[in-house]
């Protein structure tokens, strides 16, 4: 993935922007959109004692939220207007404990398609200066049209 994205137009990021807002649960958590462009998105929060187990690592359901969002985003910007994003299937490999103080997603689209996309996310945590790997995921979600 490019280290940044480039909408296809402002419309595009405006949207996408607009879902991160809207949606409260991802407002609880913090999650904020960086960056999007066609078939990518990039997102990313500050970890807080909310976020953390009992043993300070990240929760692996916030990492799965971020994952979900993030992909959403990505195949919502390669889909053109009026259309939802539902994930269908999901599968995430939980590499290392979460850590950082910051946590950022990126996601990709594999292979856009008319009902279906196939999307690729990585989190990362960052602290004190270094980027660590934590988690991968991979998520087919359904393109719909709007009732």
């Amino acid at each position: 993935m490019p280290d940044r994205a480039t909408p296809r137009n402002q419309d595009d990021r405006r949207d996408v922007a607009r879902k991160f807002e809207r949606a409260e649960f991802i407002g609880n958590i913090g999650l904020q959109l960086v960056d999007c462009g066609p078939g990518c998105c990039e997102s990313e929060f500050r970890v807080c004692d909310k976020h953390r187990l009992q043993d300070g690592f990240v929760h692996a359901c916030v990492q799965v939220t971020v994952a979900d969002r993030t992909s959403g985003a990505a195949a919502a910007t390669s889909t053109g207007s009026g259309r939802i994003v539902l994930p269908v299937e999901f599968k995430i490999n939980l590499l290392r404990p979460g850590v950082g103080a910051r946590i950022s997603c990126r996601s990709r689209v594999l292979r856009p398609g008319k009902n279906l996309s196939v999307s690729e996310p990585w989190l990362h945590g960052w602290g004190e200066g270094s980027r660590t790997w934590i988690s991968k995921a991979a998520v087919t979600l359904a393109l719909g049209r709007r009732a």
